[in-house]
C-alpha cells in the first residue's frame, strides 16, 4: 500500500508540476507547497539524490542541476525545526523555513564542514524521514514583504550566518556536470540569489490574503 501511495503521489506531481499560472497573478509561496528553486546566476535548480559526499560530513550531497523536470529537484516547504507551519500560510521576509527533499525525505542542511570543490561551507541533505535538527533552518531574505513565485530571494543559514549559493564549479562522476552547492559568508555575489519556479502551490489561507 505504501508503494502504491508513493507512486500515486509521484504521478500527481508529474501531472501538476508544470501547471501554468496567469501572468498577472502573484502566486504566494506557502507552507506545504512543493517547489523548485532556481539559482539566478547559473540557472541551475537546487537538487539532491541518493549519493553521499566522499569527504566532509559524508551526508547526502546537494548539487545544482540544469534539468527542469527531474523529481530530485523538488522540495517541500516547511516551518522552522521544532515548529509546525500550517498549510497555506504565506511566508515572508525574516521567516525561518526548512526545505525537505521530496524523494529522500531529508532536509536541506549546512554546518561547518568545508565544501568539497570550493572550500566554502558544505551543504547537504540531512535527517531521516523528514526529521533533522536546527542546522536545517534557513532565514528568508526578501526585498518585499511576502514570498511569491519568481521573486528573488536569499536563503540565510540561521546557525552559521552564511548564504545558500551555487559555486558553478562542476563535479565529475558520478554526478558529471552538476555543480557544487555551498554557503558563502559574503552577501554580495549574484550566486546567492534564487527564485521559486514550477511547483505545487497550495492556496493561501483566507486570513493570510
Amino acid at each position: 500500500m505504501k508503494i502504491f501511495n508513493a507512486f500515486a503521489f509521484c504521478l500527481f506531481c508529474l501531472l501538476y508540476i508544470n501547471s501554468s499560472f496567469c501572468e498577472d497573478e502573484q502566486v504566494p509561496v506557502t507552507c506545504g507547497s512543493i517547489i523548485r528553486l532556481q539559482n539566478l546566476e547559473t540557472l541551475n535548480h537546487l537538487h539532491s539524490h541518493n549519493i553521499n559526499y566522499g569527504s566532509g560530513s559524508r551526508q547526502q550531497s546537494v548539487t545544482g542541476l540544469r534539468n527542469t523536470d527531474d523529481t530530485g529537484s523538488l522540495w517541500l516547504v516547511k516551518g522552522k525545526h521544532g515548529t509546525e507551519c500550517p498549510q497555506g500560510r504565506i511566508l515572508a521576509n525574516g521567516d525561518i523555513i526548512r526545505l525537505e527533499h521530496l524523494t529522500t525525505r531529508k532536509n536541506l542542511h549546512s554546518h561547518q564542514y568545508k565544501s568539497p570543490l570550493s572550500n566554502n561551507q558544505e551543504v547537504s541533505a540531512f535527517g531521516q524521514n523528514s526529521r533533522g535538527d536546527s542546522g536545517d533552518n534557513f532565514e528568508l531574505v526578501l526585498e518585499n514583504g511576502k514570498w511569491y513565485r519568481d521573486e528573488e530571494i536569499i536563503l540565510k543559514h540561521e546557525s552559521t550566518n552564511s548564504y545558500l549559493a551555487d559555486s558553478s564549479i562542476q563535479y565529475g562522476k558520478p554526478v558529471q556536470g552538476q555543480t557544487e552547492i555551498c554557503t558563502l559568508k559574503n552577501k554580495d555575489p549574484q550566486s546567492i540569489k534564487w527564485k521559486a519556479t514550477y511547483g505545487i502551490y497550495f492556496p493561501a489561507e483566507r486570513n493570510e490574503i
